[in-house]
Parts: structure tokens; C-alpha cells; sequence
């Protein structure tokens, strides 16, 4: 009932933007759409609430209303979520008592769970990257399945981006740090990051290596292994294990970068991974394996810092890119809310008579739709859903 409330006070649909995806909560039987305030490790994503993902629509007081000539006709659908599970109050007044009945009975009866709202399907989710936990160390750990969300992509994005570009505005959600504007440009800085991520992950692997092998093995042979330069050192079954991952990753990244003119290619070259190792005295962690603090503090890393961690990567049916909660499957449909400056990820579950009702999965990030610029092409597609 507190939600419902603060809804109706707001007049939109901004409460249930706490950041955290349902997964996170502390509170069991919750429904999907109430959030949970005890979570407090919560990371909003950013966004314009006066002119987000559903533009100046907000919800219609009609998917409530079992009569339009009811005398609530002129009520919000805010104010109507709130007085449809409201409790008979007491009253003396045998005429206010009735009254309230002939209101409440114009009302479409709902449970206590569920929450009657309009929207629209944009797309489905069709591939997803590796979960991230909201761990600093984690989040700048090498994660190749983003290169294969990259090659999901079209070349051009559906906003005329090349997709490198849809790539790296997704991963900081778009934002400067100060959350004020989108940024200009962030993809030189992008392109230093995946070169810092890259070399990060060989210094992890040469500590492995060299961990595991008696005779120990150098951290410049094994980047040099990694990058595909000669190198004087015998080569170990452990260097090999533990830069397979990283070799396929700079194979990908090769062909990233050079599927777009270099004026528009914002992913590193394996050449550019070498220079960068060569040139740079940068290290990202400590001998012990943990993350140095000054590693990361560019306005791109700061951005994406503050919204990937907890976050998951995916690509849709019709080759957007969005970042979504950590929970984010295949099947999983982005949808669009009157109300809701962002979109929201939904399940589909079907009950017995095929009578289908949605649960929230979490708020999302979509590359291209975040300024209302889904919402003339949608047209007749809202339809009315349950949320439980």
C-alpha cells in the first residue's frame, strides 16, 4: 500500500526506480514491482525524468475503470492504484459509507500483489553477457562475452551510430559523471580502458603463472605470448591455460577494430594493446591481486564504475544494446511504462486459461529509445498487463 501511495502523491512511476534488481531483496514475497527499502546498495540508473524512454505519456485511468462514466472518470490512474485496495473506512454517515461503495464498485477488482498498468513491448532480449558482480575488482576484470555482444551488432546502430560508439555510451549509461548531459565523446577513453582491462587481466594470469610454476614465469613473456611477439622463454602448459582466454579475446578485438573506419573505431587494435603495454609504466593491481584505487579514475571509467557493477550486457532481436539488471535473460522483454523515465525488463509467465502476467525484472538502459524516441513508432502497442 506504500508504494501505491507514494505513486499517487508523485504522479508517476519513479518509486519503483530503486537500481537494484528484484534478486537483490532482503524482504521475501515481495512483488516484483514493489522495491524493497531495506536494500540500500541500490545504483538508479540515470536518466531525464521529464523527458525519458516513455516521453510525456503517463498511465491511462482507464485499464481501472469498469465504467468511464463513473464518478472517478476524472481521477488519476496514480490516485485510483491507491483507492483500489484502500479498506472500507468507518464512518456514522450511512450516505458517505454508501458512496464509497458505489466509487469502489466502479473499480476493476485487484489483488493486493498486483499492479494494472499500460505498456508496450520495444523488443525481446535475444543474447546476454556474464553476470558482474558490483565488486570494483570484478567489474574491471576482462569479460570477452562483450565481444560477442559487439558482433551481434549490426555496423551502423539503428540511431546511425557506428556500434563501437553504441557500445562504450551504453556501458556508462550515456552519462558524464556528474549525470548532467551526454557525453561528447568518451571513446578515446574507452579504448585506453579496454587496453587497461587487457593488460590487467595478463598481470593476474602472469601472478597465476608464475604461483604455479616452479620455475616461474616473466609478466612481459607472458603479454608477449598474448600479443603474438617473440619471446625468449619457454613456453609452460600454465602460461598456456592461462591466456587462452585472452588471446581469443585480442582476436575478437582485431576484428572489432577493423570492421569500422578508424575514424569511428573505438575498439583497441591487438597493436594498439601492444603499444599501449609498452608505452605505459600503468598497473591495476597490487602484487597481492587487489585493485589500486588510482587505477581507474577517467570521466568514461568514473561513469561506468557507478552503473555496471551489478549489471548485465545484452543485445535484442532487432540489435539494440542494453544494459540491464544482473538477473536479464533471453526471452525477457524490454517494455516501455507511461510513467517510468526508463524502460523496464518484464517476464512473461502464463497461468492456467492462458491468462498472462509479467514480473519486474528490474530497470534497464537501452541505447537509442532512452529520450522518448520509441514512442512514435509504437503507436498501437500499448495494451494493458498485470504486474505481480
Amino acid at each position: 500500500m506504500t508504494t501505491r501511495n507514494i505513486m499517487a502523491e508523485q504522479g508517476t512511476l519513479d518509486i519503483l526506480l530503486n537500481g537494484a534488481a528484484v534478486s537483490m531483496n532482503n524482504v521475501p514475497g515481495l512483488p516484483s514491482w514493489v522495491p524493497d527499502f531495506s536494500v540500500t546498495a541500490s545504483r538508479p540508473l540515470p536518466g531525464t525524468p521529464n523527458n525519458g524512454a516513455c516521453g510525456d505519456r503517463h498511465q491511462v485511468n482507464s485499464v481501472l475503470l469498469r465504467d468511464p462514466r463513473s464518478p472517478l472518470s476524472q481521477a488519476s490512474w496514480y490516485a485510483l492504484q491507491a483507492m483500489s485496495i484502500t479498506p472500507d473506512g468507518q464512518t456514522d454517515d450511512p450516505r458517505i459509507a454508501e458512496m464509497i461503495q458505489i466509487m469502489k464498485q466502479s473499480l476493476v477488482p485487484l489483488e493486493w500483489n498486483v499492479l494494472r498498468v499500460e505498456g508496450a513491448l520495444f523488443d525481446r532480449i535475444k543474447h546476454v553477457g556474464k553476470r558482474r558482480s558490483m565488486d570494483g575488482e570484478s567489474v574491471v576484470r576482462l569479460d570477452t562475452s562483450w565481444f560477442d555482444l559487439a558482433e551481434y551488432l549490426d555496423l551502423v546502430y539503428p540511431t546511425g551510430e557506428g556500434r563501437s560508439e553504441a557500445f562504450w555510451r551504453t556501458l556508462c549509461a550515456n552519462r558524464t559523471p556528474t549525470n548532467d548531459r551526454p557525453p561528447d565523446s568518451f571513446g578515446d577513453q574507452f579504448r585506453e580502458t579496454l587496453c587497461k582491462i587487457v593488460c590487467g587481466e595478463a598481470q593476474n594470469s602472469a601472478a597465476a603463472a608464475r604461483h604455479s610454476s616452479p620455475s616461474g614465469v616473466l609478466l612481459e613473456a607472458l603479454m608477449a605470448q598474448a600479443l603474438g611477439i617473440s619471446h625468449a622463454v619457454r613456453k609452460t602448459t600454465d602460461a598456456d591455460d592461462c591466456f587462452r582466454q585472452l588471446n581469443d579475446g585480442l582476436e575478437q578485438l582485431d576484428r572489432l577494430a577493423g570492421s569500422e573506419p578508424p575514424e569511428k573505431s573505438y575498439f583497441p587494435s591487438r597493436d594498439s594493446i601492444r603499444r599501449f603495454w609498452e608505452s605505459s609504466d600503468v598497473r591495476i593491481f597490487s602484487n597481492e591481486g587487489r585493485l589500486l584505487n588510482d587505477a581507474f579514475g577517467q570521466p568514461f571509467e568514473v561513469s561506468y564504475l557507478h552503473v555496471y557493477g551489478g549489471r548485465r550486457l545484452y543485445v535484442t532481436e532487432r540489435k539494440y544494446i542494453g544494459l540491464g539488471p544482473e538477473d536479464v535473460d533471453a526471452g525477457d522483454g524490454v517494455w516501455i511504462l507511461p510513467g517510468s523515465y526508463v524502460p523496464r525488463v518484464l517476464r512473461e509467465q502464463t497461468l492456467e486459461g492462458g491468462i498472462k502476467q509479467y514480473r519486474m525484472v528490474g530497470d534497464t538502459y537501452l541505447h537509442g529509445i532512452m529520450q522518448g524516441e520509441a514512442m512514435e513508432g509504437l503507436g498501437d502497442c500499448f495494451q494493458t498487463i498485470d504486474l505481480v
